[in-house]
């Protein structure tokens, strides 16, 4: 035996509440242990299971307790008794224990053990008793089904209930077969009594009594014969012949015979014997000298002999006859006295002998009776206290298992019975409590939670989904005529379908999850119902939870008109977040917020690029932005401020390439006229050799004029140049400050971009949100829509950037074709420049001979219509370029310049000089034909994901 050390005198007190339950298997191992066993014990869990039971024995327990629980537990039988358990601090605890087997499928698989607070006096008379059995003075102090008794079983105790009620019925029997025994044989006796009464007395007297009647008969046969003499008074009285009693006289004779027959085979005394024979005597002298010789004389007519032989001789034999029978009659009297005397001593005796056996077996009868009832009685009441505790929630009272027989089993049963359902009760409480804080929980929460079974009847409903019925329930009686949410718990749930039927239905064929949206009461929800099913896959209800979704709903719909109207372009419109509730609240005073941001940023902006396009560079964006909206409005002025310097500089060139287009005409029409009256001095000096001196005097003089004039030409065509050079790089800058526009397009569009990006994933999110962010997804897709918009206004913007920048680039083309026909200029005053420094060598040459003259005047009337032609294109390209310098002023006096805008200065109109022709390499064209692009990212069409 396991002696478990050390201890001490710490006793631990049970409480009516305590319920120590653990369970084992076939060899003690602990398998299961519930909250008061660990909280007595004061062992952990972890160290309960698993090991041997005994490990909390206490060492004043005797080990014949526990052979004696290991004994009634090895015969299938439960084992009450008080225990001293040992705690793990050494201390200890008394309880009051009761263990049973624990069955599955019909076989023993472990035990249980219950455990209860034990009363003080319990737990002395058991600490007395358990001493006594330690010290060795246990005397016939025995531990028999867990209860310490004096002595040993009673020889009937130990008889099964079948035993003793088939023994008591067996006495029972054994009586009643020995009274009916006695009875039988009684009434055998009686019934031989009544047989030789009957063959010996009875039938013998009525063949004897019918003998004396028919003697008498045939007497009377006799006389009524003698009433046909015909000579008699009574002879016409008969209706019959002679022959009719004379036929029945001879049937009584015979019939008399036969009966005397049957008389003779019953007699059984010589008395009766000897009367016998004297009959015989009597009545063969009755009939042979009485009867026969009178029918004789009838036959024969002689009456008067007949009725002499009826008075002498018929008489007198049937009076004797008649004696002798009336003597057999007597001893037949006697006889049958005997016999009736005979049956009543047979009647007493067994009368005598049944009542002595029938008290001797109602005796034992009673007595066992009474051991049988006291042993199916007391078990009775044991059984109905212990119902009767057991219907009063009183686990406690422990049933007596010492018996074995058939109510003792039922105890050991209804013990076992209590063990588990203290067991279960106390699962039920612990249970119980869980599902207590469930509810409370619920009852906690702000969801709106309901519970039916599978009929669809309220079983529960949560304080939040009472207090929300409680304030649509004017509602709802419209819809529900009489309802009231005192009595929602109870009520039906199909009665919120339209069609209930059908409702109840799809809630008992619910296999998952399932969320509708449904109008209950004025109000939107969301009804998430799932199926509750246990363990056992059983379907046991529903539960539900009602969402209201009635301001997300509301405020969706107005977000989705508000973002209806911004798509539209109407960013005036703004959201009433006094009629909205938490996020969505805080949701419509962001999303006003965002769109006064935006609204204000895109309408400034709108408003200046209208102005730039309508050439109005005056005013720029003072409004306060932050984040890209504050950089949108830095870049947007600085762009304007980038304009108005590239505009005035346009303005001032284009003002200088008018007046020196203007210049230039001047020049090319001196030209024209001094080239033909060159041509006509050439033709006057082919006429006349004589004004040859002159001519040629005045043709140098011409020439220097010319060169002078070609060389005052060439100065203002290098201004020219370079003037349109300056164009050039002021086109440059105007492109370089559309690229800049584009970029800021460029930002915008990225904006918008980076809005739809996020707006997508925001509609991902609240895909994989489910139903609870369908709201929040039709907001995403809203925002989506409005990014889209303004990516749409950055389009049409960037159109307007893209337009700007065509008519740049058409000036630019211009300025081009100025600076070619510029060019063109340059050389043409070049070639004039040649040309008249040919006519002053020409003319310096003159003096080398009279020969050279005709050549001469030939190269230069040649060389003078190649001028001529040459003045004419710079004629035309000089009217061009002013034509071109017009049409610049007039494409940048569209645009409006603040007053301090700086103006180019435009020189003064020089006049014009004669200058010696000068030969000048021409400069290289611009080319002006490259166009500025924008961003290629820019040029791209933004698509829609």
């Amino acid at each position: 035996m396991r002696n478990n050390q050390p201890v001490n005198d710490n006793e631990v007190l049970l409480t009516s509440e305590h319920l120590i339950v653990s369970k084992t298997d076939l060899k003690g191992i602990i398998t299961y242990v519930n909250r008061d066993f660990v909280e007595i014990s004061g062992y952990g869990e972890e160290e309960l299971i698993g090991q041997p039971h005994n490990l909390i024995r206490h060492p004043d327990m005797p080990s014949e307790a526990f052979a004696d629980l290991w004994r009634d537990l090895q015969a299938r039988r439960p084992w009450v008794g008080l225990v001293k358990n040992r705690r793990k601090d050494g201390g200890f605890y008394w309880v009051a224990a009761a263990v049973a087997p624990l069955y599955e499928n019909g076989k023993v698989t472990g035990y249980m053990s219950v455990r209860r607070q034990a009363s003080r006096e319990q737990i002395m008379a058991a600490d007395s008793a358990y001493q006594r059995i330690r010290e060795g003075r246990a005397g016939r102090l025995r531990i028999r089904h867990g209860a310490a008794v004096e002595g040993g079983p009673g020889w009937f105790a130990g008889w099964s209930l079948r035993h003793k009620v088939r023994t008591g019925f067996s006495v029972l029997l054994l009586g009643m077969v020995l009274v009916a025994s006695l009875g039988l044989w009684g009434i055998h006796r009686v019934h031989e009594s009544a047989v030789a009464l009957n063959e010996n007395s009875v039938k013998p007297a009525q063949s004897l009594a019918v003998v004396s009647r028919l003697m008498a008969e045939n007497r009377a046969q006799i006389l009524l014969s003698l009433q046909h003499d015909p000579a008699g008074t009574y002879y016409t009285s008969h209706d019959h012949e002679l022959d009719f009693h004379l036929r029945q006289l001879d049937s009584n004779i015979a019939e008399i015979s036969r009966q005397w027959e049957l008389f003779t085979e019953h007699i059984a005394t010589p008395v009766e014997r000897e009367l016998a024979d004297r009959y015989a005597a009597a009545r063969l002298n009755y009939v042979k000298n009485g009867l026969l010789p009178a029918k004789e004389a009838l036959l024969a007519g002689d009456y008067a002999e007949a009725n002499r032989i009826l008075l002498e001789q018929v008489n007198p034999a049937y009076l004797e006859a008649v004696g002798s029978v009336e003597m057999l009659t007597r001893a037949q009297a006697e006889t049958a006295q005997k016999l009736a005397d005979q049956g009543d001593a047979i009647y007493h005796d067994n009368l005598l002998w049944g009542l002595a056996i029938l008290a001797i077996a109602l005796g034992m009868g009673i007595g066992i009776a009474a051991a049988i009832m006291a042993a199916i009685g007391r078990p009775i009441a044991e059984i109905l206290a212990v119902f009767r505790a057991l219907a009063n929630g009183d686990f406690s009272r422990n049933a007596d298992v010492s018996r074995n027989d058939e109510m003792g089993r039922v105890l050991q049963g209804l013990q076992t019975m209590q063990m588990h359902q203290s067991f279960n009760l106390a699962e039920v409480h612990r249970v119980a409590n869980d599902n207590l804080r469930v509810r409370i929980a619920f009852d906690c929460v702000n969801a709106n939670l309901r519970i039916a079974d599978m009929n669809g009847t309220v079983l529960y409903a949560n304080k939040g989904l009472l207090d929300l019925l409680r304030r649509i329930e004017p509602n709802l009686r419209e819809q529900q005529p009489g309802f009231s949410v005192d009595h929602f718990v109870g009520s039906n749930i199909g009665n919120f379908y339209a069609d209930p039927q059908s409702a109840l239905r799809g809630l008992r064929e619910l296999s998952g999850l399932r969320t509708i949206e449904m109008e209950i009461g004025g109000r939107i929800f969301n009804v998430v119902t799932n199926p509750i099913i246990n363990e056992r896959g059983e379907r046991l209800g529903t539960v539900g939870e009602w969402v209201d979704r009635t301001a997300e709903v509301l405020a969706q719909r107005e977000m989705a008109k508000l973002i209806q109207r911004a798509a539209a372009g109407d960013l005036d419109a703004r959201l009433d977040p006094s009629a909205m509730e938490g996020f969505y609240a805080e949701l419509g005073v962001g999303i006003n917020t965002l769109l006064e941001t935006t609204a204000s940023a895109i309408r400034q902006i709108a408003e200046l690029l209208s102005r730039i396009a309508a050439g109005d560079l005056l005013q720029t964006v003072d409004g306060e932005f932050q984040g890209l909206f504050g950089q949108l409005r830095n870049d947007a002025n600085q762009t304007l401020n980038r304009l108005r310097e590239l505009v005035g500089e346009i303005q001032g060139a284009a003002e200088m390439i008018t007046v020196a287009s203007k210049e230039i005409a001047l020049g090319n029409q001196d030209l024209s006229a001094r080239t033909e009256e060159q041509a006509s001095s050439l033709e006057e000096t082919a006429s006349s050799m004589e004004e040859l001196a002159a001519t040629v005097k005045q043709n140098a003089e011409n020439a220097r004029q010319a060169s002078q004039l070609g060389a005052n030409a060439q100065s203002v065509v290098v201004t020219g140049s370079e003037v349109v050079g300056r164009v050039v790089a002021t086109m440059e800058s105007i492109q370089q400050a559309s690229t800049r526009i584009a970029d800021i397009i460029g930002v915008i569009d990225g904006i918008a971009f980076q809005t739809n990006i996020l707006a997508l994933n925001a509609a991902v999110e609240a895909a994989r949100a489910g139903e609870q962010g369908r709201g929040f997804a039709v907001v995403a897709s809203e925002v989506r829509s409005l990014a889209q918009r303004s990516a749409t206004a950055a389009k049409e913007i960037k159109n307007l950037i893209s337009d700007s920048v065509a008519r740049v680039d058409a000036g630019s083309k211009l300025v081009g074709q100025a600076g070619v026909t510029m060019e063109e200029i340059s050389q043409s005053i070049g070639r004039v420049a040649a040309i008249v420094n040919d006519i002053a060598v020409a003319s310096r040459e003159q003096s080398m001979g009279i020969e050279q003259v005709s050549e001469a005047v030939m190269q230069m009337d040649k060389a003078t219509q190649q001028n001529a032609a040459l003045v004419e294109q710079a004629a035309a390209a000089a009217e061009s370029l002013k034509e071109q310098a017009v049409s610049m002023l007039g494409a940048a006096a569209v645009f409006r310049l603040p007053a301090r805008a700086p103006q180019l200065s435009v020189g003064r109109k020089r006049p014009l000089a004669l200058a010696a022709p000068q030969k000048k390499r021409p400069k290289e064209p611009i080319d002006m034909q490259k166009k500025a692009r924008l961003p290629a990212r820019l040029d791209d069409e933004w698509e829609e994901f």
